[in-house]
């Protein structure tokens, strides 16, 4: 018997939970070596770069496995935010798959590629914080966490959901899917103009002119689009040709495939966003900042529990988790 161990919550060779959080913490905001590092500076104790990879993966595995444990979303509020806005988008991390015999040197045999990590945010309009949730997998199951981002910030019976998008049909699929007809899918502002600066450079008049993007940036703010694909139409290039060397086509085709999503004028006027920043702010915070520092590769599954982790901390849940686990 050990009354001092078991009064302090400790084992022979383990850590206080108070030790153990301020090593996730440095961990999953740092590299294993620069963590162990930090944590020697603010605390009377030294930790191998290996034993606060193991802590804080251990923990990860812990805080991944209570998000598979999502209950259902249920009935929504009779009253909430007039607007949420909802956005989704894939951002490419670093995987890590090694082969070999048990005893060899693996690093030989290793494959490192990059796999998409999805990741969905939801907000009420005016609230500076969102709520966050990722999927490595199933983009049904990133439907389904994606809904209840929207529910975590407010949705409600007469809320609007507001999405904004790059266009791709997984995404257009998902909005239609999760929340259904009280929402509104917009093309994001700036993915359409780089369409048509590139159609700009196809041709020396529309080039030389300093003022033609600007035109038709300014179409599409007043809904006018229509006059934008009567502008390129008499331009385009052979069907035949490469999607490189077809610009003008490529950006008729993106326009003419998403008209429906092209409501500038009524997004502006209720101050709701043109464009996907929330997005893609959010996989620079939350997954870039720590899963795609230089020279880190992740196995697979330590890549998804990772992401976990710093979706636990990017929705304000770390206390909630750390309580629990005392």
């Amino acid at each position: 018997m050990r009354p001092l161990c078991l009064a302090a919550g400790i084992e022979a060779g383990g850590y206080s939970l108070g030790v153990q959080e301020a090593v996730v913490d440095f961990g999953s905001e740092d590299s294993f070596n620069l963590a162990a590092e930090r944590l020697s500076r603010h605390h009377p104790l030294r930790l191998s770069a290996s034993t606060v990879r193991k802590i804080t993966l251990r923990h990860a595995a812990k805080m991944a496995a209570l998000e598979k444990k999502t209950h259902c979303l249920g009935r929504l509020p009779a009253t909430g935010p007039s607007h949420i806005i909802a956005e989704t988008d894939g951002t490419m991390l670093p995987v890590v798959q090694t082969s070999g015999k048990s005893g060899t040197d693996r690093r030989k045999h290793r494959q490192c590629q990059w796999k998409e990590m999805r990741l969905c945010a939801a907000k009420a309009k005016g609230n500076a914080d969102a709520v966050y949730a990722c999927e490595n997998e199933s983009v049904e199951e990133l439907g389904y966490r994606w809904s209840h981002c929207a529910g975590e910030a407010g949705w409600a019976v007469e809320s609007q959901i507001h999405v904004v998008s790059d266009g791709a049909a997984w995404i257009g699929r998902q909005a239609r899917q999760c929340f259904g007809a009280n929402s509104s899918h917009l093309l994001d502002l700036y993915h359409v103009s780089e369409y048509l600066a590139a159609a700009q450079k196809a041709r020396p008049d529309w080039d030389n002119n300093p003022m033609w993007l600007e035109k038709q940036k300014k179409r599409l703010l007043r809904n006018q689009a229509k006059q934008i694909l009567k502008e390129l139409e008499p331009h385009l290039e052979e069907e035949k040709c490469s999607e490189i060397d077809t610009p003008i086509r490529s950006a008729w085709r993106y326009l003419s495939n998403h008209l429906e999503q092209l409501n500038y004028a009524d997004a502006a006027a209720q101050g709701l966003p043109l464009g996907s920043g929330l997005i893609e702010g959010g996989h620079r915070h939350v997954l870039q900042k720590r899963l795609k520092i230089s020279g880190s590769w992740w196995r697979k599954k330590n890549l998804h529990d990772m992401a976990q982790l710093r979706i636990q901390r990017a929705n304000n849940k770390w206390d909630q988790y750390w309580k629990s686990a005392a």
